[in-house]
């Protein structure tokens, strides 16, 4: 029998065991960064990823279970290079990381504090070739990037600040740029505030009563709209809205609109629309949706009407209403008749024709609406003996011959959908033995056809819209929390035998990161093996 070179053998055994501990299993794709990761984020167009290594709950009871702060680190993928390392104590609160419109910068809050809410802002550039981070403020508590134009603004210490082009412009703050005079101060004890969509001005509330002013991004010059606000929204066209501050009892309060002429103007005038508690704009801008809680102050519903932007009296929809949502033909739908017990109430459906509204179904949670705005998708939770089951129901929104048709369910038990990019097929979990435990389905969404079992012991799923191509999560059987990864077509009939994973001990935020499914990135939890890989798949 031949010998080691490392030495005399003592059992063949004993031989394989330490030659087999002495290789490191061969990981799939490429390492961006070892670790153990979690809570993948992904710029808009796929090119660049952001992750946290090493997230851990922070030492305070009074912190959600569910929220951790750790090291974030960023890949540029076109380049090819391993990620790099562009803060530590970031939050994964959504909301705290945030990627430009065009995915080539990103904010985020780092050296958190869960207590006051507040961190270091820091911005970076997401392409390898960028300098190093840039920190922006020591005490910010909120932020955001302007829809274009590649703005960000913040709240640090109460005061707003504007970075035009954050990546190699100095932070102003507003104050400076104004004209000495009690006119700044407003600015120094800023409460909230909000992007125009074109990105070139911003409206700032301030505290107490709420002074609502327009900032102009570019120049800093400021004009006052209204001495005292409670909320404010943009319609898409850049009309805004303010309401009134509320009295002590709460209730309605007047609604000013303000049209993107006036806006412009050096006095801005707006006009009384009517009063409300809480209101929305139309996706085109024309109407206005209030609800108003003046018959149930402190409720979290009320009566629902619409108003035409352009003047007109309001039209009731229905009361005690708290979600509404448009199509994009513009039917209108929304939950009515509310029931906080239930946490449910009537989908109802006001055509966009002007016709009177009607039921759809009672007791529905949530509803999801097609890509084509012609069908709704919606829960309805069914109580059990022991339990609540959820179902899914769908509905079509046009009516024929005058007619609708009956609302038709789908399945109970359903633990997650997802449609097809066209809005021909629905994909759902249900047969459930827990949320980490399914089968996945595929059926069209507008046939009572018999659906087809894809897959099963299915944790999770993520369609790639172009391809068809199905990313499915199932339970690692050595650990609560991760999953293992299998590849299948979506459309296609189930293969005789389930996939092997092609990778497996994964986070559960494993996604695709393109339209046809050729790349997935994924936190690989294995030990000492842990890292973040990204996988080109054939």
């Amino acid at each position: 029998m031949n010998q080691l070179a490392c030495g005399p053998i003592v059992s063949l055994g004993l031989a394989c065991a330490l030659a087999l501990a002495g290789c490191e299993e061969k990981q799939p794709g490429r390492e961006l960064a070892p670790g153990l990761g979690r809570d993948v984020l992904a710029a808009p167009d796929g090119q660049a990823v952001a992750f946290f290594l090493n997230a851990a709950h922070p030492d305070d009871r009074a912190v959600p279970e569910d929220l951790f702060a750790g090291d974030l680190w960023l890949a540029d993928l076109r380049a090819g290079t391993p990620a790099r390392k562009v803060g530590s104590g970031v939050p994964t609160t959504p909301g705290d990381t945030v990627f430009r419109a065009d995915g080539e910068a990103l904010a985020f809050l780092s050296s958190f504090r869960f207590h006051t809410g507040e961190g270091e802002l820091w911005v970076v550039g997401a392409q390898a070739s960028n300098a190093a981070p840039r920190k922006l403020a020591s005490s910010a508590t909120s932020f955001a990037w302007a829809p274009r134009g590649g703005g960000l603004a913040w709240i640090a210490e109460s005061r707003l600040y504007l970075a035009p082009r954050p990546l190699d412009a100095a932070a102003v703050p507003f104050e400076s740029l104004q004209v000495a005079g009690r006119e700044e101060l407003a600015l120094n004890s800023v409460q909230s505030f909000a992007w125009a969509p074109d990105g070139k001005s911003l409206v700032v509330r301030s505290m107490g009563r709420g002074k609502v002013s327009l900032i102009d991004a570019e120049t800093g010059e400021r004009r006052v709209l209204a001495d005292n606000s409670s909320d404010f929204l943009f319609a898409a066209d850049g009309a805004l809205g303010v309401l009134a501050h509320a009295g002590p009892e709460g209730g309605d309060r007047e609604l000013t609109v303000f049209e993107p002429a006036a806006l412009s103007a050096a006095k801005p005038e707006g006009r009384a629309i009517g009063r409300a508690t809480e209101f929305g704009f139309s996706p085109d801008g024309k109407d206005l949706l209030l609800i108003a809680t003046d018959a149930s102050r402190g409720a979290s519903f009320g009566d629902f009407s619409r108003v035409p932007r352009s003047g007109g009296a309001a039209r009731a929809l229905g009361q005690r209403v708290n979600e509404f949502r448009f199509t994009s033909k513009g039917d209108l739908l929304f939950l009515a008749d509310y029931d906080t017990r239930a946490r449910a109430g009537s989908l109802m459906l006001a055509p966009a024709s002007g016709a009177a509204p009607r039921t759809i179904s009672p007791r529905v949670q949530t509803f999801q609406i097609s890509p084509a705005g012609d069908r709704v998708l919606y829960l309805v939770p069914v109580a059990t003996k022991t339990d609540f089951q959820i179902e899914l129901w769908t509905a079509e929104l046009a009516e024929h011959d005058g007619f609708s048709r009956a609302p038709r369910k789908i399945d109970q038990g359903v633990y997650g959908y997802q449609l097809s990019h066209d809005g021909t097929q629905l994909f759902w979990k249900a047969n459930c033995a827990g949320a980490r435990s399914c089968t996945l389905y595929r059926a069209p969404v507008a046939t009572a056809e018999e659906p087809v079992k894809l897959a099963q012991l299915v944790a999770g799923f993520d369609l790639a819209p172009e391809s068809g191509r199905l990313l499915i999560s199932h339970p690692h059987r050595a650990a609560a929390r991760a999953v293992d990864l299998t590849i299948q077509d979506g459309f296609a009939p189930p293969p005789e035998r389930a996939p092997e994973p092609f990778v497996t001990e994964v986070d559960p935020s494993s996604r695709f990161l393109d339209a046809a499914g050729h790349r997935v990135i994924a936190p690989l939890l294995k030990g000492h093996a842990a890292s973040v890989r990204v996988i080109d798949l054939p």
